[in-house]
């Protein structure tokens, strides 16, 4: 291979030129050291072990820097940044060298994720101030009434075609806009002042099952990004129809990034990109709150107030309908008297102690593993009404499969 196989080409911007010798290294097309990369590329003479370092930090980047110039992000500004972001955790690696193994695998995750979470943070900024929402103040709101909607299981990217369900990304589109359209009609039918919106999530199909991998067209990142910006949009049609909006999160499993899951670190799933996204994406909605979990260093349980009475959230799957009260009470020595949770794709309500349970149902509906095990349910998510004097006054099943 000649030197000039390896040139610059004409027109070629410098972050284009670094991306093409990165995925010619990485497809095995140029025969190229680490240290004539980077030379090349950035015009820089470093150490080998240095370059193959930096070397595997870009190429780990590849399909994010793709994914923002889809959505026309400035590249050269994001890989500038991205790069002295890159250099700082490099360095607090180093630092870390000499720790035991474990510690020093925890800190690669933490790391991993920081960079991760600066990288989507500025593709956010990027694509705010590329395509900015409009947010309209609404009047003041003279009811003290607030809503709490539930979203899960939206499973965004999986095909369904059955004699019990069809399911594929224009369906989801459109059982998505219906969920926001029917709460704004409910909102506004019960004076609605402020709106909670409970991410339970499973909002993406993931890596975690065999089936669910064939039966999902886009990868996780990909479905993760396209379910990020529904939300905001959807967010800030709801800001404009309602005097207060507060959003809640919580993990699951279907985000993870390990399939295996004696493998899998809680802490790395795709689902901790959408608070990531939102967050500076709509840092000019002024009737926003993206409330932070409360409990240290755990996104799995979330605990918030709808009305002045305690309020639980959980995805569901280290939970069971039977024993999730109790479980979540004691943990968190909290007296609930609501729990919010998905997971299991269908309808369903209980009550310990006078705590009520909510089971959110499924957004995608009946999928083959489910018609397998001879599963079936209807496709909805639900939308309740509280007040101050008796807590929750009515509960809307929004059926989406009308």
């Amino acid at each position: 291979m000649s030197e000039l196989n390896y040139s610059k080409k004409i027109n070629e911007t410098d972050f284009d030129y670094i991306i093409r010798l990165v995925e010619g290294k990485m497809n095995g097309t140029y025969d190229i050291d680490y240290v004539e990369l980077f030379k090349l590329g950035f015009g820089v003479d470093l150490s080998s072990t240095e370059c193959r370092k930096r070397y595997y930090s870009l190429k780990m980047l590849i399909p994010y820097i793709d994914k923002a110039k889809l959505n026309n992000v400035s590249s050269d500004s994001i890989f500038s940044e991205l790069e002295k972001k890159k250099i700082e955790i490099e360095k607090a690696k180093i630092k870390l060298f000499d720790q035991r193994r474990g510690f020093k695998k925890l800190i690669r995750s933490e790391a991993r994720l920081e960079s991760t979470k600066e990288f989507i943070q500025m593709v956010a900024e990027d694509i705010k101030n590329s395509k900015p929402f409009e947010f309209k103040p609404i009047p003041v709101c003279t009811s003290d009434k607030e809503g709490v909607l539930l979203l899960s299981d939206f499973h965004s990217d999986l095909e369904i075609d059955n004699f019990l369900n069809k399911f594929n990304k224009e369906e989801f589109l459109r059982r998505f806009n219906r969920i926001i359209s029917k709460t704004i009609e409910h909102g506004k039918f019960h004076n609605i002042k402020t709106l909670h919106i409970a991410a339970l999530n499973d909002f993406i199909s993931g890596v975690i099952h065999s089936i669910i991998r064939i039966q999902t067209n886009e990868n996780a990142v990909s479905q993760i990004m396209l379910v990020s910006e529904m939300l905001a949009e959807a967010i800030i049609e709801l800001s404009n129809n309602f005097e207060n909006i507060k959003f809640y999160h919580v993990l699951d499993n279907h985000s993870r990034v390990m399939a295996n899951l004696k493998e899998s670190n809680a802490q790395e799933s795709f689902a901790r990109f959408i608070p990531w996204y939102l967050k500076p994406r709509l840092s000019n909605v002024e009737n926003l709150e993206m409330v932070e979990n409360k409990l240290d260093k755990d996104d799995e349980i979330c605990i918030f107030k709808v009305c002045d009475r305690n309020c639980g959230m959980v995805h569901g799957h280290l939970d069971k309908v039977t024993n999730v009260v109790q479980n979540i009470t004691l943990m968190t020595k909290t007296f609930l008297e609501y729990v919010f949770m998905a997971h299991y794709h269908h309808s369903a309500e209980d009550e310990v102690h006078g705590c009520e349970i909510i089971v959110n149902p499924s957004l995608a509906g009946v999928d083959q593993f489910s018609k397998d095990h001879r599963w079936s349910s209807k496709p909805a998510q639900k939308f309740m009404v509280f007040n101050f004097e008796e807590g929750r006054e009515c509960t809307y099943s929004i059926r989406l499969d009308v």
